[in-house]
């Protein structure tokens, strides 16, 4: 099981803790990743081809960013041109709040930073 280098992550305004889940959890829960921002959560099985890791995690924070700014809460439809700002800059902003979770990312994708 690859570990994860940190114990939480600033997503907007909400610092959410990381918890390493395993096999049991995500055959329980069905799932490689969640997150759960009502509690400040995000769960991650990091036994997992790092791709698909990667993917997983990025998926859990736009979760984590649309909640934040209201889009899943109400089941609202929004245009895509909103839906492109909140991936954007809420990566955008995320990424930079975070740059050890950045760094993390960019080596399950393959690439390396100094």
């Amino acid at each position: 099981m690859s570990h994860i280098p940190f114990e939480s992550v600033r997503v907007a305004a909400i610092t959410f803790s990381i918890e390493e889940i395993g096999d049991t959890w995500e055959r329980s829960a069905n799932a490689v990743a969640q997150s759960d921002p009502k509690t400040g959560v995000i769960r991650v099985n990091p036994d997992h081809q790092a791709d698909k890791l990667a993917c997983e995690f990025v998926h859990e924070v736009f979760h984590c960013l649309s909640w934040f700014f209201e889009y899943e809460d109400h089941n609202s439809k929004i245009g895509i041109e909103a839906a492109a700002n909140c991936a954007g800059y809420g990566l955008a902003m995320f990424w930079q709040d975070n740059p050890e979770a950045f760094k993390w990312w960019l080596g399950l994708m393959g690439q390396c930073i100094p």
